[in-house]
């Protein structure tokens, strides 16, 4: 699939995927190899209005940045997902997610998402193969003056399975990601760190994203009785 500077190709199997993006001064060209088949995650639980269906695999990419002269050389922690249906973003006012790959045998992609006076938690461990989906987490974000970046994390994830893991990690650059909302609901966005994770003395790469209240949510206005 083209659409403008980019180009999508799908590979021999449902874990491969490339693209070749080009820009008047740069162009990537990346392969990602996801480490599972891609893994269904509920994202409209509760009050959550996300999409109709989502699904997601966590992996690696590799592949070279050209931008001018310069040639990079990549060898990352790669995610790559895709949600269709209905969006109400608007149900989803603030959270904290969390995607740390330490390689084939150890990924987390974890939601925590406030909506309608509540806080939903969700997603999965991949653990030495196995999708062990999560049962209780807490993120322990730490954020910036700036009020929106993501200095680093302290979490602690418990799985299905009983199994628990500590995971900190530290942001090492930002970047503001959204949009209008699909539905037309307004603008919503939220803000992503490129992330240094460690786990077990393990050493990980992956992404730190917060999306924080922008308006007093009608929990907080019943509170304070605001008109």
């Amino acid at each position: 699939m083209k659409l403008g500077g980019l180009h999508y190709v799908a590979g021999e199997s449902i874990r491969e995927l490339a693209l070749k993006a080009v820009f008047d001064s740069a162009e990537a060209d990346v392969k990602f190899t996801g480490y599972t088949d891609p893994v269904h995650v509920e994202i409209s639980a509760g009050k959550l209005k996300l999409g109709s269906k989502h699904y997601e695999s966590m992996g690696s990419v590799r592949g070279v940045v050209r931008v001018g002269d310069r040639e990079i050389a990549i060898n990352g922690s790669g995610w790559q997902d895709h949600s269709w249906g209905p969006r109400r973003l608007s149900s989803n006012p603030a959270g904290r997610w969390i995607f740390a790959v330490f390689g084939s045998d150890l990924a987390f992609s974890l939601y925590v998402l406030a909506t309608a006076g509540q806080t939903i938690i969700f997603g999965y461990v991949l653990h030495n193969g196995v999708v062990d989906p999560i049962e209780m987490a807490e993120t322990n974000f730490t954020i910036d003056d700036d009020g929106i970046s993501a200095r680093g994390c302290d979490a602690e994830i418990w799985a299905n399975s009983g199994r628990a893991w500590r995971v900190t990690g530290e942001t090492i650059g930002h970047a503001p990601v959204g949009g209008p909302g699909w539905t037309g609901d307004g603008v919503h966005w939220w803000m992503d760190g490129l992330t240094r994770f460690e786990c077990g003395g393990r050493i990980g790469g992956g992404i730190l994203e917060v999306s924080t209240l922008k308006a007093p949510t009608e929990a907080i206005v019943d509170t304070l009785r605001l008109p």
